[in-house]
């Protein structure tokens, strides 16, 4: 089972739960993966949730971000589980502050559960992930 935990920086991280084989309980081992892209620590890229407003939510909630560049936007929301849940996309005319709105439903139509949603937003630039709080 993976989980995304965060880092130190308040980067978001990938960890594997595994069982441990004694009494101990449950293990952490870090799972191996190629940071470039992510956006988690600037990387050089100038794509960036500016807010995530309001948050904490319990309807609709504004990912706000920047772009330099014009181009294809996606904003992937992600469950406490992991997996994915929308995926919202437009394509900005030019450069500056931008809005994608998302309504805290899932691709179907229906309210997603309380919880804590990752948004990983990406533009031709690069990408870059935020929290939102869902509340009921």
């Amino acid at each position: 089972m993976s989980v995304m935990v965060s880092g130190l920086s308040g980067s978001v991280l990938p960890v594997a739960l595994d069982r441990a084989d004694d009494q101990s309980g449950l293990q952490v081992l870090p799972v191996q993966c190629d940071p470039a892209g992510v956006g988690f620590d600037g990387g050089g890229l100038s794509t960036r949730i500016l807010r995530i407003i309001p948050n904490p939510s319990s309807t609709r909630t504004v990912i706000r971000f920047a772009a330099q560049i014009p181009g294809p936007v996606q904003a992937s929301v992600y469950g406490p589980a992991g997996r994915l849940v929308r995926r919202l996309s437009t394509v900005i005319p030019g450069g500056g502050a931008h809005d994608l709105s998302w309504d805290g439903c899932d691709a179907d139509g229906h309210a997603v559960a309380a919880g804590v949603y990752l948004v990983r937003a990406s533009t031709p630039e690069g990408a870059t992930t935020g929290r939102c709080v869902i509340v009921r």
